[in-house]
């Protein structure tokens, strides 16, 4: 003769902030009886369990889905401007004639690249300063800036060139009778009356030459109109075959872009939701 028995059970566990309800049901005993005998089967429990997540646990998650949606529009925001900064330098000295821009848009396209770097401690300085502070650092850092960039004609910047072909081209513009300039060193020009004065540094990393105009400010101003005017048409003869840095900054450019972008398809709900949560 066969009986079927249930014996249920539930237990409670708490570990890490969450609670767990664990249930167990036997299976059906069995008791067997044999003349004077009876025998009983032990039941064998199954396991379920249900999850009862206490409102701080959720509230943390919320918190860490916030960081890390926060921290993947941060590295988006810091390296987009850094790979489209290497991706023009490359496709710039893949080119068959060199670039010349003004040494003060230089400085500026260089900031607008390091400006997002400066974010990373925003959070930190809104929690442990105030805005009284905020202002202060942000004016400082404004003046700091306006001591830095260069006037409109302070310099000017050669990319997609060697240091021997910059030095030809400076040469070749300065040396004329027009300038009016004299070489006082291989990387040293003065006007003929001392009152301007061109300097050239190199930056071979990035096939770069940087040219600063330095004397009165009245002298300053025609000096380099007339040096600009002078580059620009002795780089219209100059043509080269496409630089091994030009490629290499490309892919540089191309690898930064990669990393954010790869995040974002990794974290595109969290993104997803961040968004919702302050537009929506």
């Amino acid at each position: 003769m066969w009986i079927a028995r249930r014996r249920p059970m539930r237990m409670r566990i708490e570990f890490g902030g969450l609670a767990f309800l664990l249930r167990t049901e036997a299976q059906p005993g069995c008791r067997t009886i044999a003349g004077d005998r009876s025998v009983f089967a032990p039941p064998t429990p199954r396991l379920t369990s249900s999850f009862a997540v206490p409102p701080q646990a959720t509230t943390m998650a919320m918190i860490a889905e916030g960081q890390i949606a926060y921290s993947v529009l941060m590295l988006i925001g810091s390296a987009g401007p850094v790979a489209i900064y290497f991706l023009s330098l490359g496709l710039v000295n893949c080119h068959a004639r060199p670039c010349l821009i003004s040494a003060r848009s230089d400085f500026i396209a260089l900031s607008v690249v390091l400006a997002p770097l400066l974010l990373w401690s925003l959070p930190v300085a809104i929690q442990f300063g105030s805005g009284w502070m905020l202002g202060l650092a942000a004016i400082v850092l404004a003046v700091i800036f306006r001591k830095l960039v260069p006037g409109r004609n302070e310099g000017f910047v050669l990319y997609n060139v060697s240091r021997q072909i910059g030095h030809e081209l400076i040469q070749a513009t300065l040396s004329n009778k027009e300038a009016a300039f004299r070489r006082e060193s291989e990387t040293a020009w003065v006007s003929l009356d001392g009152r301007v004065r061109v300097t050239a540094s190199t930056f071979a990393l990035l096939r770069s030459v940087s040219i600063q105009v330095e004397g009165e400010s009245r002298q300053i101003a025609s000096a380099a109109r007339r040096l600009r005017d002078g580059l620009e048409r002795n780089l219209s003869r100059v043509e080269q075959l496409p630089s091994a840095v030009g490629a290499g900054l490309v892919l540089a450019g191309v690898g930064i872009a990669v990393v954010p972008m790869w995040l974002v398809t990794r974290h595109i709900q969290d993104l997803v939701e961040v968004v919702a949560s302050l537009f929506g």
